[in-house]
């Protein structure tokens, strides 16, 4: 049975600059261009207009990441520095193309991972994450269900290609000047 964790209020925003983490899940490698981390570009440059960021993106398809719950799955595995990365970030942008009706591969394989995180909690009793901001960035089809589900689930707007860069900025902004506000 799935245990809730406590959650905690956050300190927001700093006097001091924000590391922000984008884990990009794009199918993509290097340097091959993607939708999903153009957007998350621009979310970044954004975010740079309400606070001092120091931002930093991983994209996952150049990463090593064997499949399993443990922390270290195999000599080549990625994952620890990652980890490390995480924790250090005050926030964690999650961006994904939808394929299909779900997040991509890597996303999940991110989440599955992120599991070996709950052995710390069991141990201390605290996440590893606890105070974290998280951000979700999606990039994807034109199904109407996708944005039906979307917008049921809390997502602050459906952009369709070709994506309207000026609306786009005006709601980032908005959405960040939301958050800020209720910090």
């Amino acid at each position: 049975m799935y245990k809730t964790k406590p959650r905690f209020r956050c300190s927001m925003p700093s006097d001091s600059p924000l590391n922000v983490l984008a884990l990009n899940a794009s199918l993509k490698h290097e340097p091959a261009l993607s939708n999903t981390g153009e957007l998350a570009s621009l979310v970044l440059d954004e975010m740079r207009a309400f606070a001092q960021i120091t931002a930093s993106t991983v994209r996952l398809s150049d990463a090593t990441l064997p499949v399993g719950l443990g922390f270290r799955e195999a000599a080549e595995d990625d994952w620890p520095e990652l980890v490390t990365k995480i924790k250090t970030a005050d926030i964690v942008l999650f961006c994904t193309p939808i394929w299909w009706g779900g997040r991509s591969s890597l996303m999940q394989r991110l989440i599955e991972r992120l599991d070996a995180l709950d052995e710390e909690y069991s141990a201390t009793g605290r996440s590893a994450i606890v105070g974290k901001v998280a951000g979700i960035v999606i990039t994807g089809s034109e199904d109407p269900l996708d944005k039906q589900r979307a917008t049921n689930t809390g997502a602050v707007a459906f952009f369709q290609k070709p994506l309207g860069h000026d609306y786009l900025l005006k709601v980032v902004r908005a959405t960040l000047g939301d958050a800020l506000s209720m910090a």
